[in-house]
């Protein structure tokens, strides 16, 4: 599902990713006027999507869906490209954008969102996360599974700033 609202200089399509406040988002697109789409219309418009390290998200979504799985085994399972959620070279992209929202940044992402698409100023409300501070990717990638994927997704880990080692 995209998501879609309209500002004073240009219209704005939302396309959500797994796990990067992506709820939050919507619900202030949509407080905002916004509505469903199902695919993106012509014209010029924002086409936006949220991302975030690799590693980052690939614990969160372990621990909001999968922690009964040992992580080993979800990482593997993500780099054997058997996941149902997470592709086997991207994590993102499932959709051509023009404007990138990083997650680690995204009060301030949003706020220059709202700048260049014209829209009036908010701020996204954020559900506080249940995962505990000490369950973060640091703590749980040995050497060899994070050198895995980041080799995995190197590309677009690159060409969004994450870097790979």
């Amino acid at each position: 599902m995209l998501y879609f609202v309209r500002g004073e200089n240009k219209g704005v399509v939302y396309c959500p990713n797994p796990r990067v406040a992506g709820v939050n988002t919507i619900r202030t697109i949509l407080e905002l006027g916004g509505q469903k789409l199902d695919v993106i219309p012509d014209g010029k418009l924002l086409i936006v999507e949220t991302v975030r390290h690799h590693l980052d998200v690939l614990v969160s979504h372990w621990y909001s869906n999968d922690a009964k799985t040992p992580f080993n085994d979800f990482v593997k399972e993500i780099l054997d490209g058997k996941n149902e959620v997470f592709g086997p070279q991207t994590l993102y992209g499932r959709h051509p954008t023009n404007y990138i929202l990083r997650y680690e940044t995204l009060d301030y992402e949003w706020d220059n969102l709202c700048v260049n698409a014209g829209l009036r100023p908010c701020k996204i409300t954020r559900t506080l996360s249940a995962r505990p501070k000490n369950i973060k990717w640091q703590n749980l990638f040995s050497y060899h599974m994070r050198v895995a994927v980041c080799n995995r997704y190197k590309d677009e880990m690159e060409r969004l700033g994450y870097g790979v080692h």
